[in-house]
């Protein structure tokens, strides 16, 4: 939107070969960078997973523990 505004159109056209490769360039960069950070909160999301799951059994384990303690 700014390029249009402020660069004339014969200007524009004779580097849209240029302008093409550098929006190329731009969005495989976008895509590296949202794949990382797609990795990054996966990684994140799997630790939180094993964590509840192992409260979940040391609690589990715990009740089991007071009931025979009850007995």
């Amino acid at each position: 939107m700014v390029a249009q505004r402020f660069v004339p159109i014969e200007l524009r056209k004779q580097h849209n070969n240029v302008a093409g490769f550098i929006y190329a360039v731009v969005g495989i960069a976008y895509a590296v960078l949202l794949g990382l950070v797609v990795v990054a909160a996966w990684e994140q999301y799997q630790t939180t997973w094993d964590t509840t799951e192992r409260e979940a059994n040391e609690l589990a384990e715990l009740f089991w523990l007071g009931l025979r303690r009850t007995r």
